[in-house]
């Protein structure tokens, strides 16, 4: 009796054990309602701009190792991290449109931008992967949105969003291992200009030591990177030409993509993290062209610098 008992208590650990298992890693059953409450035709959709910005958000090997820690964990981001690199385009035309990824049937497609027809090309994962993907998706979707909304504030200035306030979320946005690399240069030339727009503001700041301390290193710090990056664009000759017209020449295009990967490390040193945050390394990847003098003209056009 006693060894039959054993035996039914053994079975059912086990499966619980196997349940518990088939689930780690995996968005909960309530976590998928409510993926698809927030997606009414039950697919989330993700357009060429935020697959860019995952893509280098998971190349980022800070935001890489933060983000494994986090559902849907390591081998499901890898495989993400492997397809978004596969499909990584050499031409404009060659991108992808948009990914799909179905929470009902558990599928994933996507179409390019050159695609004749409408049929979407399948994505072999299995329905685990691509819902840990959708969790994974929809949560960076949300950063990425809270980003521009945050950047957007600061670039216009808008009342509400005081120094103190940009600064501090801004420091938050930067931590986040959701935010790529090279998002890091543009909100930081906005803090940089509102500093000059809030004179009276700055000055009121002065009363909180720390905080101003802190700013003020960055402020500094921000212009002598400027000052010296655009040293290095008056020495170099013809740089400054291609800076001011759109370019296709490969040649060209890696100047341009050597200035800009420049500059984005010299603002990521510079640029603030929460006191318990480790410090960021410097490798962003696929930089955008971002070199705006606070007090001038663009350094950098505001066109892309892409292949047609």
């Amino acid at each position: 009796m006693r060894d039959l008992i054993f035996c039914a208590g053994m079975t059912v650990f086990f499966l619980l054990s196997v349940c518990f298992l088939t689930r780690e890693g995996r968005p909960s059953v309530s976590e998928e309602k409510k993926l698809t409450d927030r997606y009414p035709w039950s697919s989330i959709y993700i357009s060429y701009i935020p697959l860019n910005d995952m893509t280098n958000a998971l190349n980022s090997d800070d935001n890489f190792n933060k983000l494994v820690k986090l559902p849907p964990g390591e081998e499901v981001l890898r495989k993400f991290k492997g397809f978004l690199n596969q499909i990584k385009e050499q031409r404009m035309s060659e991108a992808v449109a948009f990914l799909q990824l179905n929470l009902v049937t558990g599928k994933a497609g996507y179409k390019k931008l050159s695609d004749r027809d409408g049929v979407i090309h399948v994505v072999p994962w299995e329905r685990e992967e691509v819902e840990g993907i959708a969790e994974f998706s929809d949560r960076s979707l949300n950063r990425l949105l809270d980003y521009e909304k945050t950047h957007n504030a600061i670039a216009s200035g808008v009342k509400e969003m005081t120094l103190t306030k940009a600064w501090k979320t801004s420091e938050g946005l930067i931590a986040d291992p959701h935010i790529p690399p090279e998002k890091i240069a543009p909100l930081m030339k906005s803090v940089r200009q509102l500093i000059d727009q809030r004179p009276d503001e700055w000055k009121e700041l002065k009363k909180q030591k720390n905080l101003f301390d802190k700013i003020n290193k960055f402020k500094i710090d921000y212009d002598t990177s400027l000052q010296q990056i655009q040293e290095r664009i008056g020495k170099e000759e013809g740089l400054e030409d291609l800076l001011n017209r759109r370019v296709t020449l490969p040649g060209d295009l890696k100047k341009v993509g050597d200035l800009d990967r420049e500059w984005n490390e010299m603002i990521i040193k510079i640029a603030p993290l929460p006191e318990k945050s480790e410090p960021r390394t410097t490798q962003p990847p696929r930089p955008l062209h971002n070199l705006i003098d606070p007090k001038g003209p663009s350094v950098v056009p505001k066109q892309g610098h892409r292949k047609e």
